[in-house]
């Protein structure tokens, strides 16, 4: 073997290394092997085990724990021989691994800055185009790690072929499972983005607030059941208030549904959030999640409340003017001379 022949020498290493694991186990199974076979003779159990190649198989197993013996010997001669080159190896090795040491430790670095553990500002941005370009990035992660984890494993080989200690990149393990987790957190943020999504064309007249009070409130347990290591997480603390401030909104939303309200209610609503809208036909649960009624919850339900009162009021009203329709008023001349107003129903 020429000296600097790195695949010849991986190949002799190899060998060593395959009868190096097999001695303890070859070991253990000449002699109960013999020990069956004297027992079937004792008994006078003829044997016919056939040939191992030209050998007699009975002689091939009379002989194996000798030739075996030698195939040992024989190797770690062999080991003794490339000595030399095995401790050049090794150096390399050792160099190696250092270096891809420094290499986890900067793809690592490079995961938590690049990552998307950051919430989104925009929520046009949330939509499903920034999924497909956050997918497109974990996926990245995730090839980049499949490869690192396979340069792992080959150095790991090479340490157990010239009998070093395993080193353990225990870095690309816990990158794996962070990068899993984060998968699932982007899975319900998309989910969340998909239900929302879908729900702001609805118009104002078809909104159905108890189904999507139930669908936020399945979203809100599913992201409780996400594991605890992700809870200290921008994106995951900024996906459960968007939850939570959409179980705000809703229940305003089924109070602005009111049959009290009236349009000056609507222009109060417009001062109270200090964004301008229209109630048109197509006004539509969009208008109002625009209005960021979560920010504004005791003033929404002030506005609520005023207009609920005056409705009352306005029923009383006109439940008197009602009344004062079907009277009459007449005034008549009593003894003293003196006038007297009276009252009729009128007749129907």
């Amino acid at each position: 073997m020429v000296s600097g022949d790195r695949d010849s020498l991986m190949a002799v290493m190899g060998h060593i290394r395959n009868v190096r694991k097999r001695m303890k186990e070859m070991d253990r199974t000449f002699e109960p092997l013999r020990e069956i076979v004297m027992l079937l003779k004792t008994h006078g159990i003829p044997l016919d085990l056939g040939t191992i190649g030209d050998v007699d198989a009975l002689d091939f197993l009379e002989n194996a724990p000798m030739e075996w013996d030698n195939t040992v010997n024989k190797t770690f001669r062999v080991k003794e021989l490339i000595q030399p080159m095995q401790n050049t190896m090794v150096d390399t090795i050792k160099a190696e691994i250092a270096a891809f040491s420094k290499k986890v430790d900067a793809f690592v670095a490079a995961f938590h800055r690049d990552a998307p553990f950051r919430w989104i500002d925009s929520a046009d941005e949330r939509g499903g185009d920034s999924c497909s370009k956050v997918y497109a990035q974990l996926d990245g992660f995730q090839k980049d790690l499949v490869t690192m984890e396979k340069q792992a494993d080959d150095l790991e080989e090479l340490e157990e072929l010239f009998e070093l200690a395993t080193t353990r990149h225990s870095r690309l393990t816990d990158m794996g499972s962070e990068l899993g987790r984060l998968k699932l957190v982007w899975d319900t943020i998309c989910l969340a983005n998909f239900l929302f999504g879908s729900w702001k064309p609805t118009l104002w007249a078809d909104i159905n607030i108890d189904d999507l009070l139930d669908e936020t409130s399945t979203l809100t347990k599913q992201i409780k059941r996400l594991p605890r290591t992700v809870r200290d997480w921008d994106v995951y603390q900024a996906l459960e208030q968007e939850v939570k401030n959409m179980a705000v909104v809703l229940p305003l939303v089924q109070d602005l549904r009111s049959p009290a309200m009236r349009d000056r209610h609507w222009k109060a609503l417009v001062t109270v959030t200090r964004k301008h809208f229209e109630k048109t036909p197509s006004f539509a649960l969009e208008d109002l999640l625009a209005l960021e009624l979560h920010r504004y919850v005791e003033g929404v339900q002030e506005v609520v409340e005023t207009a609920t009162k005056e409705l009352k009021v306005e029923s009383k009203l006109k439940a008197i003017a009602t009344a004062w329709t079907n009277l009459s008023f007449e005034f008549q001349r009593h003894r003293d001379q003196v006038l007297r107003g009276v009252l009729h129903d009128q007749p129907a």
